[in-house]
């Protein structure tokens, strides 16, 4: 008899001990990365990794939603373009508690990783979602990029993907006289608000130029004139472009455009493409019908 109570028992110390693993497959482990509870950080490319001064590079994220349940970022979304010298802070951006982004820290990691981008709405369990952002590195020589996945501002884990090593190099001025043509008229919108009046935009091949002054007083940024440049400032950032040249200073900083300024009967014409993002604006171009939006950092 006690022979029978022994073997029930061990039979039932089995059955509790062994049952909750008898629906797993032999020899599968179990990755919490991938089965739950975890946003993960799974790409990381820069384009080019030498580049210019006046020129920004292409940073790429995927981020890949592992948990049960959506996911929120925040501001500045994918393809904000910061300088160097302008960071999510000086923007007057501050984290949002539960919201994710990613970022870039220069040189070492412990700056706070302040170039960080969102994404727009939710991020579904199991998807994955890719985020792009730009930076234009002003100081010449060789720069480390780490990334990282941050929740509430501060970064999630240990760095789990190797660095990224940039090298930038003085601006190239183009020596061959490029004279623009009209183009056809387009109506800039700024944060929102039309012009009151299309422009007449310059072209040079597929470049846009636009009048300096409306652009920059749509954006709050003050103006002033030499008598061979024009400045424009904003807090943490002042441009001051040499008129029909490719030279600039970005605070204080020597740079050059990659298309020239221009002057026409008074008027000072400049590449946005190239200029509106040192302010941390951003510029986006729509064929039909024939407008260009240019977007101040608080309307991202």
């Amino acid at each position: 008899m006690a022979m029978k109570k022994s073997i029930v028992i061990a039979s039932i110390l089995m059955l509790l001990f062994t049952a909750p693993f008898a629906a797993s497959p032999a020899g599968l482990v179990q990755n919490t990365l991938l089965t739950g509870n975890t946003v993960a950080l799974t790409g990381f490319m820069v384009l080019p990794t030498i580049t210019e001064q006046c020129r920004p590079i292409r940073i790429v994220f995927s981020v890949k939603n592992n948990t049960s349940t959506p996911i929120s970022s925040q501001r500045p979304f994918s393809g904000m373009t910061y300088t160097s010298q302008k960071t999510f802070g000086d923007l007057g951006y501050e984290a949002q508690p539960g919201r994710y982004m990613v970022g870039v820290s220069l040189n070492g990691g412990n700056d706070g990783y302040p170039y960080r981008w969102g994404f727009r709405g939710t991020l579904e369990p199991g998807d994955s979602i890719t985020v792009t952002g730009l930076l234009t590195i002003i100081d010449k020589g060789s720069h480390t990029l780490t990334p990282a996945l941050l929740k509430g501002g501060k970064p999630i884990g240990k760095p789990q993907i190797a660095p990224i090593t940039v090298n930038v190099i003085g601006c190239k001025s183009h020596t061959e006289a490029i004279v623009p043509r009209p183009g056809k008229p387009l109506q800039p919108i700024i944060n929102g608000q039309p012009l009151p009046e299309p422009v007449i935009p310059y072209m040079i091949g597929d470049t846009v130029l636009l009048p300096a002054r409306p652009v920059f007083d749509a954006l709050g940024a003050n103006i002033a004139w030499t008598p061979r440049s024009v400045i424009f400032r904003q807090p943490g950032v002042t441009l001051e472009i040499f008129a029909g040249t490719q030279r600039a200073l970005l605070n204080g900083v020597p740079i050059c455009l990659p298309i020239s300024s221009y002057v026409y009967g008074g008027i000072t014409y400049i590449p946005p493409r190239y200029v509106v993002p040192l302010f941390g604006a951003g510029v986006l171009w729509e064929p039909y019908p024939r407008t260009i939006r240019i977007l101040g950092p608080e309307y991202w």
